[in-house]
C-alpha cells in the first residue's frame, strides 16, 4: 500500500511539474518583467526600422530610418528620451507617440552625414531616458543601423 501511495504521489508531482513548465513557456515571448526597474525608467524593445538603408549617388534617402523604444517607469513621468550614437557626435531627441512608445527619425541631412561614399557603415546607438525625478536609464544593448552609400566619384 505504501508503494502504491508513493508511486501515485510521484506521478502527481510529475504531472504538476510538467504542466507548470509547459504553461510557463506557452505563449510567452519577449522580455521578462524582472528586467523592468521598480524605480526609475527602463528602456526595453529598442530597435531601428529599417535597420539597414541604401542611398544612391544623389544621396537621397528612400525612407527616413526611425528608432523606436518603449520606456517603462512606474514612479515618475518620463520627460526626455534620446538616441545617442556611439563614436560619432550625434544625438537625436525622441517623441512619445503613444503609451510607452517613443520614436526618433533621422533627417536626410543626418543620414548624409553618416554615409561614406562607396562604403557600408554600421553605427550603434544607445537609448537614454530621463524621468521628472532626474533618474536616467541607458538601454542595456545598443541599437544598430547600417547605411550603405553608392560610390559618388566616377572613374574616368
Amino acid at each position: 500500500m505504501k508503494n502504491i501511495n508513493l508511486v501515485r504521489s510521484a506521478a502527481i508531482f510529475s504531472l504538476i511539474a510538467a504542466l507548470g513548465f509547459g504553461c510557463a513557456g506557452a505563449g510567452v515571448q519577449g522580455n521578462s518583467g524582472k528586467d523592468i526597474s521598480p524605480s526609475g525608467p527602463t528602456v526595453i524593445n529598442q530597435r531601428a526600422v529599417p535597420d539597414s538603408i541604401e542611398i544612391g549617388k544623389d544621396m537621397a534617402t528612400p525612407k527616413a530610418p526611425e528608432f523606436l523604444a518603449d520606456i517603462k517607469d512606474f514612479n515618475a513621468q518620463v520627460s526626455d528620451v534620446r538616441v545617442r550614437f556611439l563614436h560619432v557626435p550625434l544625438e537625436v531627441p525622441m517623441q512619445n507617440i503613444g503609451g510607452t512608445t517613443w520614436r526618433a527619425s533621422l533627417t536626410p541631412r543626418q543620414v548624409q552625414d553618416l554615409a561614406v561614399s562607396g562604403e557600408s557603415m554600421r553605427y550603434e546607438a544607445n537609448i537614454i531616458a530621463t524621468n521628472t525625478d532626474g533618474q536616467t536609464a541607458v538601454s542595456t544593448s545598443p541599437v544598430s543601423i547600417t547605411i550603405k552609400a553608392a560610390e559618388v566619384a566616377s572613374s574616368g
